[in-house]
C-alpha cells in the first residue's frame, strides 16, 4: 500500500516514483466511483510503505490518504480537501433521501412519497361526465292523467297504444288495476274502457296515460272528448292539460317555445305494461280485488 503526500519539501530523501503513481491512478479509475479519482488525482507524492512521511510545509503531519479517502467514500462521505479541510459542494441530486439497494448494497435515490391531497391529482378532468357510463333504470310506470302543471307528449306509434283496455280504479287506494277480457266479462259495470296511452313529460319521466273512451250507448262527455282531443294533439306537439270546472272540460294549452322532440327510452310497451301493473292485474276469480268486490274480504 502507497501514502500520499501533499509537500515534496518536507521529504527531501525520498523520490517520487512516477511511473508507481500513474500505476496506481489507472487501478482507481478502473473502480465504479469516480469520485476517488477526482480526489486521489491532487494527492501529490507517492512514497514506499514503512518509510517516515515527514511533514507537510505547514509542519502538520502528512496522513494516509489512501485509507482515509476510501473510507470516506465507501461510508457515503463527502470526501475532504487537506488544504481547506471542507467538504466538497454537493449537488441538489446528494440532498435527495437515499436507500440501500438489495441487489447491489449501493446508495440509490429514494423518490419522496406523492401529497394525497395534492390539488393537482385531486382535480377532475372536464371530460369526466363523458367517460361516465350510466344507463336509465326503468323500475316504476304511473298510470296516472297529466300534471297540471306539466307540459307532455304522447308516443305516435301504435305499438305503444292499448286500446280498448278494461281498467279498475280505487279512488280511495289511488290505485289502477288492469282486468283481462275473461274477468271483465265476470265483472260488469265494476271497470272502465279506455285507451292507455304511453306519455312523457319535459323531466322524461313515463306514464300511462288512460284516457276513457265512449260510453257502451255512444255517448261522450265532455270530459272524456276533450281529454282524448289533448292525447291526439299531444302526438305531434308539446301540451299542457288542467281540468277547468267552469268549462266542464279539460282545458288544452299548446307550448308556443320551440321545445325539443322528446327522447324516447328504448323498451317495449309488453315490458312497460308489465312495469306498470306488475302486481295490479286481475287476471282470475280469486284475485284479492274480486274478493274485495265481491264483498267476501
Amino acid at each position: 500500500m502507497r501514502k500520499y503526500n501533499n509537500d515534496t519539501a518536507g521529504n527531501g530523501n525520498s523520490e517520487v516514483d512516477l511511473e508507481a503513481r500513474k500505476a496506481e491512478m489507472a487501478r482507481i479509475a478502473e473502480e465504479p466511483d469516480s469520485k476517488e479519482v477526482e480526489v486521489l488525482a491532487s494527492a501529490g507524492k507517492v512514497v514506499d510503505d514503512g518509510e517516515d512521511t515527514g511533514s507537510s510545509a505547514n509542519g502538520t503531519p502528512a496522513v494516509d490518504r489512501t485509507e482515509t479517502l476510501s473510507q470516506q467514500i465507501s461510508d457515503g462521505e463527502t470526501p475532504v480537501s487537506d488544504k481547506s479541510n471542507k467538504k466538497i459542494a454537493t449537488s441538489s441530486e446528494d440532498k435527495k433521501p437515499r436507500h440501500e439497494a438489495p441487489e447491489t448494497g449501493r446508495l440509490v435515490l429514494t423518490d419522496p412519497a406523492p401529497n394525497p391531497f395534492d390539488p393537482a391529482t385531486l382535480r377532475l378532468d372536464q371530460s369526466f361526465a363523458d367517460t361516465v357510463g350510466v344507463k336509465k333504470l326503468l323500475t316504476t310506470v304511473p298510470v296516472r292523467k297529466p300534471n297540471r302543471q306539466d307540459f307532455v307528449r304522447v308516443h305516435p306509434d301504435p305499438l305503444y297504444r292499448l286500446t280498448p283496455a278494461a281498467i279498475i280504479e280505487l279512488k280511495e287506494d289511488r290505485e289502477v288495476y288492469l282486468v283481462t277480457p275473461n274477468m271483465a266479462q265476470a265483472l260488469p259495470g265494476e271497470f272502465s274502457t279506455v285507451t292507455l296511452c304511453l306519455a312523457i313529460n319535459r323531466q322524461g319521466v313515463l306514464f300511462l296515460w288512460p284516457v276513457k273512451l265512449p260510453n257502451p250507448d255512444g255517448k261522450h262527455n265532455e270530459w272524456h272528448r276533450s281529454a282524448a282531443e289533448a292525447a291526439e294533439l299531444a302526438m305531434k306537439k308539446w301540451v299542457r292539460v288542467t281540468a277547468s270546472m267552469s268549462l266542464g272540460a279539460y282545458q288544452i294549452v299548446e307550448a308556443i317555445g320551440g321545445l325539443p322532440e322528446p327522447v324516447w327510452p328504448d323498451f317495449s310497451f309488453q315490458e312497460i305494461l308489465r312495469i306498470a301493473f306488475r302486481e295490479r292485474i286481475v287476471d282470475r276469480p280469486d284475485h284479492p280485488l274480486v274478493r274485495r268486490l265481491q264483498g267476501i274480504v
